[in-house]
């Protein structure tokens, strides 16, 4: 089953079921149903084809966490483009190489990014790109969104060929994703003396495209092996850029008919309030956010669960003013919603230890196999839980 049957049908299936809770950089929020949501997905479908997104095209993603990131890369398996995520603070260099590569019929940007990518279009070999720029918050969903038959998208250069030279991708290319460039090689030999030094050679991103049959896999392992089903509230730490996140997590609650809670920024130190607030039940961590999430913890920033209120050395009502160290929280467990807690590899115990003693609920190692680096266009092995197969070299 490709990703856009699977949405349909969850679409049909879930209908006034809640499917995705988007948490803003100030803290607000909004939910909507399967089918609230399905219908920006239409709509979204129907700006992205009259832009020329069709079977076997690419279209551009420099996105965060956002509802738009959600609603063109839902669209876009429906109309069987190939949507192309990248880091959305990849500097010029890596978005002209991204762009060259994989040669776009459109791209989507956020309004803080415009500028970087604009010039980078310039610079490629799809100067006259469509280009439509976009909040990342909750005005992409309303009426009169540049998603949703609005404003026109702006472009970097007019003319009558934008796109039309777009990359035609495998069959069954559901995305495509960049990791951060390698390292350039060193040279095999010093040069010679009095020499001029010579430039290293630009570090390129490596690539590669998840399949809509790899993607459907992994999610209806994921959905069984942690117990999601349609009253499981699953909070995405990850970043959607990463095709860990996408086919482990957001795909994983579609084929579940589960609810999403998203959050446009990782925020170690109010990540466990959100939890509470929204009740999730599950949740995955790197083991970089999990040491974030605990540290942050470690300074107050997030006070345990029945706990006093994290109290300093320096609070003068202690008497003791001027000591200087801030105390750490107690070890009181919090009364959390939440059920299965997934690290990726690398986490330290003490790390488990701690989360553990805040919430009450002891992460586990995520299963599954990771991407192995393969060459110079296979993904990074920084992205968890995804088989080696899972997708073919950009």
């Amino acid at each position: 089953m490709d990703i856009g049957t699977l949405w349909e049908a969850a679409v049909r299936d879930r209908d006034r079921s809640p499917f995705l809770t988007f948490i803003t950089r100030p803290g607000d929020s909004n939910t909507w149903s399967y089918r609230q949501f399905g219908q920006l997905v239409r709509l979204t479908a129907d700006r992205l084809r009259a832009a020329g997104a069709a079977p076997g095209r690419t279209v551009h993603l420099d996105l965060h966490n956002s509802p738009a990131f959600i609603m063109c890369w839902l669209a876009c398996a429906s109309l069987g483009a190939v949507a192309v995520g990248c880091e959305p603070e990849a500097e010029v260099p890596e978005l002209v190489d991204q762009l060259d590569r994989t040669r776009p019929v459109l791209g989507v940007v956020g309004l803080d990014r415009r500028w970087t990518y604009r010039n980078a279009v310039s610079r490629s070999t799809v100067p006259e790109l469509t280009v439509i720029e976009l909040t990342e918050d909750e005005p992409d969903t309303l009426a009169g969104s540049p998603l949703l038959g609005g404003t026109a998208p702006t472009t970097a250069a007019e003319g009558p060929g934008a796109g039309a030279g777009s990359h035609e991708m495998p069959p069954d290319a559901l995305c495509a994703f960049f990791t951060s460039p390698a390292h350039a090689a060193l040279p095999a030999a010093a040069p010679p003396p009095n020499s001029p030094t010579a430039a290293p050679p630009p570090a390129r991103s490596d690539g590669r495209v998840l399949t809509h049959a790899a993607c459907a896999a992994i999610a209806r392992e994921h959905a069984t092996t942690h117990g999601l089903d349609p009253n499981s509230r699953w909070f995405i730490t990850g970043d959607l850029h990463d095709p860990a996140t996408l086919a482990a997590e957001l795909t994983a609650v579609i084929t579940a008919g589960a609810a999403a809670i998203l959050a446009a920024r990782f925020s170690p130190d109010t990540w466990i309030d959100q939890t509470e607030r929204f009740g999730a039940t599950h949740t995955r961590f790197s083991a970089g956010r999990l040491s974030a999430l605990v540290d942050a913890t470690a300074r107050g920033g997030a006070p345990a669960r029945g706990a006093e209120p994290a109290r300093r050395d320096d609070d003068p009502e202690r008497g003791d003013a001027g000591a200087g160290t801030a105390g750490l929280v107690t070890d009181v467990p919090r009364a959390s919603t939440l059920e299965s807690v997934i690290v990726g590899p690398g986490a330290a115990d003490a790390a488990f230890d701690r989360f553990a003693k805040l919430t009450g609920v002891r992460p586990v190692v995520a299963s599954g196999t990771v991407i192995a680096a393969a060459g110079l266009l296979a993904l990074s092995s920084s992205s968890e839980d995804i088989p080696a197969n899972a997708g073919t070299p950009v």
